[in-house]
């Protein structure tokens, strides 16, 4: 499933590697609710939230949330996969 990057994506990376360090950042990061959480198989949701942290945690200050539009299509899998990927992210 994961291909070139989304706008969205290119948007967050971007965003949190040309902004200086001294200015604080704080990235609204959420899956691709259209896409990856419905249609992806949970290895999809797993790498997205991996691409999200390493893309845009650099420095602190993203927040990874899912949009409180969850189709009830959405396999129950992909949003396990997703919140458990992020909780369980090595920061250090």
């Amino acid at each position: 499933m994961r291909g070139a990057l989304t706008q969205r994506e290119r948007l967050l990376t971007t965003m949190s590697h040309q902004l200086p360090d001294r200015i604080p950042t704080v990235i609204d990061a959420r899956p691709e609710i259209q896409r990856t959480l419905p249609f992806g198989t949970p290895e999809d949701c797993r790498q997205e939230v991996i691409h999200l942290i390493e893309g845009c945690a650099h420095r602190g200050g993203l927040i990874l949330k899912v949009s409180n539009t969850i189709g009830f299509d959405v396999p129950v899998e992909n949003i396990a996969a997703w919140y458990e990927t992020a909780r369980d992210y090595d920061l250090s």
